[in-house]
Order: structure tokens, then C-alpha cells, then sequence
């Protein structure tokens, strides 16, 4: 991808082209089969994305950072800045990069590339604060952004404009304000048209220089002192993408999770002590992103009958809430996951773990209880051989813990960070202990 973002600080890519890319990457995370669309990939962690970055806000932050340092470029002879003033052109009494200051339209702009550079700056409303009213002096005042009526609209020019304007009854440049010529004999749009200038010219504060401004939610910030991942954060907060997912969980759990509730959900999920598989299932599962018999019955391809309990499907949570096979699993895990924890197991926390509160014997639980899903979950389409299903994955779940906790284990001899592994994996030495330097596994 670095390819591509060095060719996009100088290019606009086509549509079709850009399409094209995205497949290439869902098909390379979901391996051909596409399970979620990238905007659900390109939110943050703790938003239950996977921060990949989103190639259309990308191209926006690249656009609207490189307009605001060309604009401020104090250099008047910098060759790209007189190319860039050259192929913008002059619309109205707007010329070359002065326009970042107004509300025109982008289509009034002949060369592509700088059209749709505009068009990103007018969708993400930069506004601009002048270091002082006499830099803008000379600018023109209609479709301004720095001069606002009440309704924070940019003035427009009216219809007899011209020959208004030859009368000077009305301004035209920054220069001419207040305007303090009588009023007396005008005609009422013009004399509502000079007061409102007048009180948008005496409502301006310029700042200590002049600063281009990006809004997050309720705040402001200076956009050139942002480096480019809060401007592409900035810009990401903005959209808005459909978590599709979190209804449909406030319905099942019947009560609104919180947005910070969530947060500390993705924080649980992408903790690192979980390993990436074990992560990739719970993610899948907290997404609802995956088939089951329940859905494919829905659809008249399954009986709906559970692989492992073979019982009916009573919804899609069914493999990892109210299966018999999972619930026979967390009970032969209890005593363990009661030392950690005293409470017995909820709904709640088989979908979600415990999220509420955050200690190392918490973390460790929630270790646990995610290999227990994740093993399920990655065999419940499978036909087993052996009638004990339940002895066989409980094996299977023994087996992927020590297996996860002896490659921490190397990993951490070799770091020389032991006694950080000790406080993580070997509380109480409830999964297993160290004796002469080699790890012994408590499961049975």
C-alpha cells in the first residue's frame, strides 16, 4: 500500500481503479469471501475496526494538508506555488489559491486535479481566521468564508449588483468596510445587505497569524499543527459508518450499550494476551459475522440443527450462549475461572467477556474464556468422529492455551522479561508454573 499512498500525494485515481484496489483488500483479508465492507475495517480498534486505512480519507487528508501549506507558503516566488495559482485560475475576483478562503463551486475549476482538491476542502468545511484585517485587505467579500451573516451563511451578491455597484452604494472588497456612507434612499434588501456586512466585518477576530481550522465534534484545531494521523483521525471521526452490529446486540441483550462500554469491549478483544486467532474469532462473533445452521435454515440450506449439541438453533448466539457443549465446557473450566473471578459465568460475558472492571485476574479469565468461544466456534461446523464431543474439545482447549503460553514463554526467556510473563499467565499458578527453568502446564 506505501506504493499506492506515494502515487496519491501527486495523483487523483479514477474511481474504477480505486474500486478495484478495495476488492484486492477485502479479498485479502477475508480470503476471497467478503464478510464486512472496509469502512467497518478502517474504524479504530475501539470501535470494533481494525484500523486499516481508508483509501478516500487518505487522498482527503493528503488534499486539504497540502492546499493549507501551499496557501501559507510565505515564498511568493515558489515556482509550485505559481503553477498551482496559474492552473486554478481566477474565478470572479478569486484568483489561484485564494480561493481555499471561499464557497464556490469546484466544477468552476478547468483542471481536474485541483478541482477535485477543492471539492475535499469544501467537504470538510476548513474554515480560516486572518492574523490580522489588513492581510485581507484586498479580498473580495461575497461566498467569503471569513465574513458570516447570522445564519452563518457567506454573503451572496445581489441580483442589480453591477449597477449598484457603480453607484458605490454597496462594497466589494474588505477594504471598503464599515461601510459608513448614509443609508438614507436605499432600498431595503440593500440596507438589510450593508448592516449585516457591517455587523459580520465588526464580528471578526483575526488571530495571532493566519490559521486554517478543522472541526472535530465541537472543537477546532489548527490544521498545520496536526501531523498527518490526526488529520486523517480528524476526518475519520467524521463519517459516518454503520455499526451494524450494535443494534442488533441492544436488542439481544435487550438495554443500550454505551459507546464507552463498547470501547472498552474492542479493548478486551484486541488485548495483548490474546493471540491473533483466538482474536480473529471473537471479533467475528461480537460482529455477528458469521454463518451458522440458524441463519442457513432462514434461508432453507440446514435443518438448523447444532453440529455439537444437536439441538435446533434457537437464534444465531446459539453456539456460544445456550449450547449445551459450551456450557458443559465452561462448567469443567469453573473452578479455574472462579479463582480468578468470583462470580459464575453470564450471558453477557460469553458474548463479550467482563469488560466492566480491569485486573490482571479479570484479563486472565477473559483469556481463558475467549480460547474456550474461539474452539468452539472454529469447530462447529465440524462432524466429529468421537461421540464424547465434549471430552474432545476440552482437549483441544488444554492443548491451545499451553500451546499459546509456552510460545509466550520462549518469547519472553528470550526478551528477559519473566517476571512480566509471571504477572500476566502464571497468576496463582493457575494454568501452569516454572520449575527449573521449563514450564509446566496445571491443566488437565
Amino acid at each position: 500500500m506505501s506504493n499506492l499512498w506515494y502515487a496519491l500525494e501527486v495523483h487523483d485515481v479514477p474511481d474504477i481503479i480505486l474500486n478495484d484496489i478495495k476488492s484486492i483488500l477485502q479479498t485479502f483479508i477475508w480470503n476471497t469471501f467478503h464478510q464486512r465492507d472496509l469502512n467497518s475495517l478502517t474504524l479504530p480498534y475501539e470501535e470494533g475496526g481494525l484500523s486499516l486505512q481508508n483509501i478516500d480519507i487518505k487522498i482527503q487528508a493528503l488534499r486539504i494538508r497540502w492546499l493549507a501549506r501551499m496557501y501559507c507558503e510565505k515564498n511568493e516566488k515558489n515556482s509550485q506555488k505559481t503553477v498551482i495559482n496559474l492552473l486554478i485560475d481566477r474565478i470572479d475576483q478569486v484568483s489561484g489559491l485564494k480561493i481555499l478562503l471561499y464557497d464556490l463551486s469546484y466544477r468552476r475549476i478547468k483542471h481536474t486535479f485541483y478541482s477535485n482538491s477543492y471539492r475535499i476542502w469544501l467537504a470538510n468545511k476548513i474554515t480560516y481566521k486572518p492574523g490580522s484585517l489588513q492581510e485581507i485587505k484586498y479580498d473580495y467579500i461575497y461566498e467569503n468564508n471569513i465574513l458570516r451573516d447570522d445564519e452563518n451563511k457567506t454573503f451572496k451578491k445581489l441580483p442589480d449588483y453591477n449597477s449598484v455597484r457603480r453607484m458605490n452604494l454597496i462594497p466589494k472588497f474588505f477594504k471598503d468596510l464599515p461601510l459608513s456612507i448614509p443609508i438614507g434612499g436605499l432600498t431595503e434588501s440593500i440596507k438589510r445587505l450593508i448592516i449585516s456586512i457591517n455587523r459580520a466585518y465588526f464580528n471578526i477576530t483575526p488571530a495571532e497569524k493566519h490559521i486554517f481550522l478543522i472541526k472535530n465534534e465541537e472543537k477546532e484545531t489548527d490544521l498545520l499543527s496536526l501531523n498527518f494521523k490526526e488529520t486523517y483521525m480528524i476526518i475519520l471521526s467524521k463519517q459516518k459508518f454503520r455499526k451494524i452490529w450494535e443494534p442488533k446486540w441492544n436488542q439481544k441483550l435487550n438495554r443500550q450499550i454505551t459507546k464507552e462500554e463498547w470501547s472498552k469491549i474492542w479493548m478486551i478483544v484486541n488485548h495483548s494476551m490474546i493471540n491473533y486467532r483466538v482474536q480473529s474469532s471473537i471479533w467475528e462473533m461480537i460482529h455477528r459475522n458469521f454463518i451458522t445452521n440458524y441463519s442457513l435454515k432462514k434461508m432453507n440450506r440446514s435443518d438448523g440443527i447444532c453440529k455439537l449439541c444437536h439441538l435446533i438453533e434457537e437464534d444465531r448466539c446459539h453456539i456460544f450462549t445456550t449450547c449445551n457443549v459450551i456450557n458443559s465446557l465452561y462448567r469443567h473450566f469453573s473452578a479455574i475461572l472462579l479463582q480468578l473471578y468470583p462470580n459464575q459465568i453470564t450471558n453477557e460475558e460469553k458474548i463479550f467477556g467482563i469488560y466492566i472492571e480491569k485486573t490482571p485476574k479479570i484479563e486472565l479469565r477473559n483469556y481463558i474464556t475467549f480460547f474456550i468461544r474461539h474452539t468452539v466456534y472454529r469447530n462447529r461446523n465440524t462432524d466429529f468422529i468421537s461421540s464424547d464431543i465434549i471430552n474432545t474439545l476440552r482437549i483441544k482447549i488444554i492443548k491451545a492455551i499451553d500451546s499459546d503460553i509456552i510460545s509466550k514463554f520462549n518469547i519472553a526467556k528470550m526478551k528477559r522479561e519473566l517476571d512480566k510473563f509471571k504477572n500476566v499467565f502464571l497468576i496463582g499458578e493457575i494454568l501452569a508454573k516454572i520449575q527449573e527453568n521449563t514450564l509446566i502446564s496445571n491443566l488437565i
